[in-house]
């Protein structure tokens, strides 16, 4: 039947070899970009038709050897058997730690053991990565031991480490070394004979290897004597040992120490102490023999013994200590005046005495004179002293009578001086005296005195005592006889005008006197009458109170002031005139417009011009007679022109009143207002016009607002239709606020 049939059959179909993509190792590398133990690596692979089979890559660990360049090869299979071809996966791995050693910086310091501080130094090697690092030398100062050890690591840069160490011995502690004497101090911790000192020791570590032999010490003597040696360990660590002992094999030297130095000449005049003293260089002195007194008997020839001990022990040689003793004083005898008496049995000046005695043991050493000076005494005393040899005073009193003083001598005026202390007619002056001791014996006579005139006049005279001393007395008197002269007037002030006083004066007078001096002078006040030939007089009286003659004073005086008449003022346009009477002794007239001065002269009448309309003036006129005296009198006036009101330049805040002076035959006036132009005409029949505040003008109107305006007045005559007008009155301005 020719009938086909057709069927699809579907199939895979791979004949291709997949493709290897990657190998990627299991983790990161261990140091550096080296491995150092196993790794696993996973190759990876794309094939575009069937895929990658499950478990098609290789996966394969990779733990040695060594190498810088290891590597591991790989291939992927696909769903279809189809094998890739072997992929290389390249890697670095080392595996070995690296070799480290550690090294002393210096050999031991005895028998293999270190006694002081040493460096470790670490060194290291690695055949395939190489050495990365080994730490830094390290110091070593203990502690002790017989095992010490410094440990350190070394690491290649594959990241492999090694420790090394190094094992030794270490002793730093000296021993403990002491030094023991053979036998105890002699006296108070001294020696003072040689002593044997052994040195020993002992080692807790490295053990004891030595100590010096004894030493025998046997001076020199010293407080502060050292022994000394050194005691070594096998680790060579020595140790001083040290005895610091006192010795002292030195006798001391002693001698005798008064309490006192010698009272005189070597001699000793009372009881003194002998003591015993010693010096040692070493170790000072213990003891000496106990001190003694000694108070006597006198003798020419003592002594005292005793010796020391030193605080090592050793004693002094005995010492001894002489000296001479007198405690007994000298006996005195008589004194020898040096002269007798000077009346009456008196002394009345100092006198000297010669002084004597005797000594039996040390002799006389001095008996020095004595002069006797006073005080007065009718039964004075004075004493004489003899010393001996020794130092011992002998004394004894002896009386005389004495008196040195003159008698107390007065000089007494018979009467009290006449003024002030001073006399100013004769005196009498009498003497008197007192003595105390003696007794007066007698006085001069009474002495007169009138003159010559002095400040300081002296009367003297005199008494005498029973033992011949003169008292002399003196009395100072002021005295002054002679009246005083005046010599001339002082007024308190210069005249007051032209040699005029025109007011009380005061004069006061003046004078002289060549002995007392001046006490005062009057003073004498003029107040008047009025004259050209007035005076006043004075005079002046001394200290003494003598009283001069009096002096005139002339001078001129006047105080009354001139008469003056009634002062007119007639004000005019811009002026004032002015007229007044004076009387004859009128000398000069002053006019005064407020208080500028506008006129000085002799005149009746003065005009003032150049004055301002509308405003009041005051006026004062003076007028002086030659004596400065003075008269016033006082009027005002107030200037204007034709035009009254307001005044020139006035300020308004109303409407104001203008106002003028009347013209004669005048029948009405003319009046115009200005601004900008004529604003106003009026005809008043009076003398004044109200402006208003508003009004009409050739049929404007017209406002009296804020600014300036001026004014004018004609007089006229007739009617005002004939324009008949006089000549300009006159025209002003006013401002409007």
């Amino acid at each position: 039947a020719g009938n086909s049939a057709a069927r699809s059959f579907v199939l895979g179909y791979d004949a291709t070899a997949p493709q290897v993509t990657g190998a990627s190792p299991a983790r990161p590398t261990d140091a550096n970009g080296w491995f150092n133990h196993p790794v696993g690596v996973a190759f990876a692979g794309t094939d575009a038709t069937s895929g990658i089979a499950a478990g098609g890559c290789t996966q394969v660990t990779y733990g040695g050897p060594d190498n810088a360049a290891a590597s591991v090869n790989g291939t992927c299979s696909d769903r279809a058997g189809n094998q890739s071809g072997t992929s290389a996966f390249g890697l670095k791995y080392d595996g070995t730690a690296p070799v480290a050693n550690a090294a002393a910086g210096r050999p031991a310091d005895a028998n293999g053991w270190y006694n002081h501080s040493l460096t470790v130094s670490f060194t290291g090697s690695d055949a395939t990565s190489g050495l990365q690092s080994c730490p830094a030398p390290k110091l070593y100062a203990g502690p002790d031991s017989s095992t010490a050890a410094v440990s350190g690591t070394c690491s290649d840069q594959a990241g492999n480490s090694t420790v090394a160490s190094l094992p030794f011995k270490y002793d730093a502690t000296a021993p403990a070394a002491t030094t023991t004497p053979a036998r105890a101090p002699d006296v108070n911790g001294w020696y003072n004979q040689a002593v044997s000192i052994a040195f020993s020791a002992s080692d807790a570590l490295s053990g004891l290897q030595s100590c010096p032999a004894a030493v025998n010490y046997q001076g020199p003597d010293s407080s502060t004597a050292v022994v000394s040696g050194t005691c070594t360990d096998n680790a060579g660590n020595g140790a001083l040992a040290s005895r610091i002992l006192k010795y002292d094999d030195t006798a001391p030297t002693a001698n005798g120490v008064p309490s006192r130095p010698a009272d005189a000449n070597g001699w000793y005049n009372h009881s003194l102490t002998v003591g015993f003293g010693g010096s040692d260089a070493t170790s000072g002195i213990a003891s000496c023999t106990a001190s003694s007194v000694y108070a006597g008997p006198d003798a020419a020839a003592v002594s005292r013994s005793g010796t020391c001990t030193d605080r090592a022990g050793n004693p002094s040689a005995a010492t001894t200590f002489p000296f001479k003793y007198d405690a007994t004083a000298p006996q005195i005898g008589d004194p020898v005046p040096a002269r007798p008496p000077d009346r009456a049995g008196w002394y009345n000046r100092p006198v000297g005495f010669a002084v004597q005695g005797t000594d039996a043991m040390s002799g006389i050493d001095s008996c020095p004179p004595q002069s006797y000076t006073g005080p007065d005494n009718a039964a004075a005393s004075f004493t004489g002293t003899c010393v001996d040899k020794a130092g011992n005073p002998g004394t004894k009193s002896f009386i005389l009578s004495y008196d040195a003083t003159g008698p107390a001598t007065t000089a007494t005026a018979d009467r009290s001086p006449d003024s002030r202390g001073w006399f100013n007619h004769p005196l009498t002056v009498s003497f008197s005296g007192t003595d105390a001791v003696s007794g007066t014996d007698s006085c001069s006579a009474a002495e007169n005195y009138a003159g010559p005139d002095s400040v300081e006049a002296v009367v003297g005279g005199l008494c005498v005592d029973k033992a011949g001393n003169v008292g002399l007395a003196s009395l100072s008197v002021s005295y002054d006889a002679t009246a005083p002269v005046v010599t001339g007037a002082e007024p308190e002030r210069r005249p007051d005008a032209n040699g005029w006083y025109n007011r009380p004066l005061v004069v006061g007078f003046r004078g002289s006197d060549a002995t007392s001096g001046i006490a005062r002078c009057t003073q004498a006040t003029y107040a008047g009458p009025d004259s050209p030939g007035a005076s006043v007089t004075g005079s002046c009286l001394d200290h003494a109170g003598n009283a001069g003659g009096s002096l005139p004073f002339g001078l001129r005086f006047d105080a009354t002031a001139p008469a003056i008449g009634e002062l007119r003022v007639k004000p005019g346009n811009g002026r004032a005139t002015l007229s007044w009477t004076a009387s004859p002794d009128t000398t000069l007239v002053e006019i005064r417009r407020g208080t500028k001065r506008i006129y000085s002269g002799t005149g009746s009448t003065f005009t003032d011009t150049g004055l301002k309309n509308g405003i009041a003036y005051r006026y004062t006129l003076t007028s002086y007679d030659e004596a400065a005296n003075s008269s016033t009198s006082a009027a005002a006036a107030r200037p204007s022109g034709p035009l009254v009101s307001p005044v020139s330049g006035a300020v308004v805040t109303a409407p104001p009143r203008l106002a003028w002076k009347p013209v004669a035959g005048a029948t009405y006036y003319h009046v115009q207002l200005w601004r900008q132009g004529r604003i106003l005409s009026a005809w008043p029949r009076s003398t004044a016009f109200q402006l208003r505040r508003t009004w009409i003008y050739n049929g404007r109107r017209y406002r009296l607002g804020p600014g300036r305006y001026r004014w004018y007045v004609w007089p006229g005559r007739g009617r005002p239709a004939q324009k008949n007008f006089g000549r300009l009155i006159g025209s002003s301005s006013f401002r409007v606020r």
